[in-house]
């Protein structure tokens, strides 16, 4: 897959820090979906890209509500295969093959607040935290990608497991133009659903009418599909934009907590390529 292409679809101390710096004013929703990484093969020299943002999310994983946001657009890239991004947090693809990356991130878990909907009104709010991710993907052919993640530390107990798989398949149109879809598929653990879809405190102001689903095991959490794309305008400017849909399933659909079980997302960057 070529590198423009593999673009899209895209605790402590130092490495903290510059977590949070590249991904300030993200919402928390930012970080419930997306583990499926398109990380380019490291490149021959170090590169620098600065932009802008403009995104578009679910207030939480199961809200029908959306929120826009526009903020600045930072992407590192260094031959070690190092790289701090915004679209894909810090870390560092350990692979040299063009045709195979694997390697470890870390990315922003924010807090989910007690306001951020009306069923949320009487739940304790989620802790935030720094969320670990160990990812592997394969090009068995050219524009043709399988992808796997493996993402950890959601929650109080920093337990909450995500396990991620699918693949991406794109084609050039024309000169400067390429266009691409993705497909995939989440299975959560027990500790994540509990967390997140679990009713604990079903008092007023809001009502939970009937019996309440138990959450008390793991399973398949969503499907996923995205349409991504870019557009080189110049040598040194280019566009992309991804838009995504996904379904809960199971326990996470059935839960009194989610509002709905299909949420949509979209993210449009403006970027400017810095030369060496």
């Amino acid at each position: 897959m070529s590198g423009r292409l593999d673009r899209w679809v895209t605790r402590a101390g130092r490495a903290k820090t510059l977590l949070c710096l590249l991904c300030l004013g993200l919402p928390a929703s930012a970080v419930a979906e997306g583990g499926l990484l398109l990380v380019d093969a490291p490149p021959a020299q170090a590169s620098t890209s600065v932009g802008a943002t403009l995104l578009a999310m679910p207030a939480y994983s199961g809200s029908s509500s959306t929120r826009p946001l526009i903020i600045p657009a930072y992407e590192w890239r260094h031959p070690s295969g190092a790289f701090a991004s915004t679209d894909l947090g810090l870390g560092w693809n350990l692979s040299r093959r063009p045709d195979l990356q694997f390697g470890v991130r870390l990315w922003p878990i924010f807090v989910r607040h007690m306001n951020e909907g009306p069923r949320l009104a009487t739940q304790p709010g989620v802790p935030g935290g720094i969320e670990r991710t160990a990812f592997l993907n394969w090009t068995p052919v050219p524009y043709a990608q399988l992808q796997s993640s493996l993402r950890t530390g959601f929650g109080a107990d920093q337990r909450g497991v995500l396990a991620e798989a699918g693949f991406s398949v794109g084609a050039p149109i024309g000169a400067q133009v390429l266009v691409g879809i993705t497909l995939g598929a989440t299975f959560a653990n027990a500790a994540y659903r509990r967390t997140y879809f679990a009713v604990r405190n079903p008092t007023t102001p809001v009502s939970f009418a009937g019996a309440l689903p138990a959450v008390t095991g793991g399973g398949w959490q969503d499907l996923q599909a995205a349409l991504g794309g870019e557009w080189q305008l110049a040598q040194q400017w280019r566009i992309d934009g991804r838009l995504e849909r996904w379904r809960l399933l199971g326990a996470a659909a059935a839960s009194p907590l989610a509002e709905t079980r299909w949420q949509s997302a979209g993210v449009l960057s403006l970027w400017y390529d810095l030369k060496p």
